[in-house]
């Protein structure tokens, strides 16, 4: 019988700090952030998510997001100067708060059938919250805008790659790198599907999609290739 490790924290979240400038990309570190977070970086990214929520990304406007958290606008591009900063914080946040949730649903959870249970019912939210497709876009956009942030990005991405590497260990499956780019994909896809329909039928669909991938990775179904040989971009093209 093969005893998998706990999950272990993939970050120590550090003290919110003033964003880095443009061609210093900060490292991904999400902040402490949480719902009652009383700090002015923690009010601020709390009023942005409620704007997101409510509005969709129309609403991330530092002047629409300092007058949610009752601060001058002066006093938000303090903190983030950038509206690229602010979708940052807002991802990190996300991030750091779906880090501690799966965290803690994988301790409280004893048997691994259970455990199981518990992360399609965390995948399964994901792919439910609208924020998360929305946010996706943004940070694509901005990624095309601006080099710096297509870096973090690219960090980012990996970043999630690993902790979903963490998740697949604890239930006890050494996932391949294939495994993880396709999950991670799996779930990406869904999320942004999910995010942009109103039909009920899809938002299942993508439900289904997401906790199909999972399960067939836990049993250790040969559903994913072996990776293929690089592709060859001719440049006359």
């Amino acid at each position: 019988m093969t005893v998998s490790s706990p999950l272990q924290p993939p970050i120590q979240p550090p003290p919110i700090q003033q964003p880095a400038p443009p061609s210093m990309p900060p490292s991904i570190q999400p902040p402490p952030y949480t719902d009652s977070d009383s700090s002015v970086p923690g009010r601020i990214v709390e009023a942005a998510v409620q704007l997101v929520h409510r509005d969709g990304m129309r609403g991330l406007s530092q002047a629409r997001v300092a007058a949610a958290a009752g601060l001058r606008q002066s006093h938000l591009t303090y903190y983030f100067p950038t509206r690229q900063a602010l979708i940052q914080g807002v991802v990190q946040a996300l991030y750091a708060e779906m880090v501690r949730t799966i965290g803690a649903v994988m301790e409280s959870t004893a048997a691994q059938e259970d455990t199981l249970g518990a992360v399609r019912a965390f995948f399964s939210d994901i792919v439910r919250k609208p924020v998360m497709g929305r946010l996706m876009v943004a940070l694509m956009y901005a990624a095309d805008e601006s080099p710096p942030m297509r870096q973090w990005l690219g960090e980012f991405d990996q970043e999630a790659l690993r902790v979903l590497g963490q998740v697949f260990a604890r239930l006890g499956k050494e996932a391949t790198e294939d495994e993880l780019a396709w999950f991670h994909a799996t779930l990406s896809g869904c999320v942004l599907r999910s995010a942009h329909t109103d039909s009920l039928a899809v938002r299942d669909e993508t439900l289904r999609v997401v906790q199909l991938a999972l399960d067939r990775i836990v049993a250790g179904c040969p559903c994913v290739p072996r990776s293929p040989p690089p592709c060859v971009v001719d440049s006359a093209l």
